[in-house]
């Protein structure tokens, strides 16, 4: 009986932890979105992406690397009006910009 109890309790927490390691797997995945540039924040870092379904804030980390063509470009070169590819991952419910390439 105390052997089935620990083969139980083993199973359980085994369960625990494949699903902890499938969220935080989820969270670490690059996702990308295309879309035109609606607004631009120098300060709060941070660029808004109208798509056909819903506006996207993206925040721009100090790593993030900004380029059109080959070009490195800097967060101030991104305008309102551009159509951007932004590569980013999930943090809570914060969007990271880990690329942004103008189109």
């Amino acid at each position: 009986m105390l052997k089935k109890m620990s083969v139980i309790v083993l199973c359980m927490v085994l369960g625990i932890c494949m699903m902890t390691l499938a969220s935080v797997k989820a969270e670490d995945a690059q996702q990308k979105v295309t879309g035109k540039i609606i607004d631009v924040d120098l300060d709060e870092k941070s660029v808004v992406i109208g798509d056909s379904e819903k506006d996207i804030v993206v925040y721009i980390e100090d790593d993030t690397q900004i380029q059109q063509a080959s070009e490195k470009k800097l967060i101030g070169d991104l305008k309102v009006g551009n159509i951007v590819e932004i590569s980013y991952k999930k943090s809570g419910d914060d969007l990271l910009a880990q690329s942004i390439s103008i189109i």
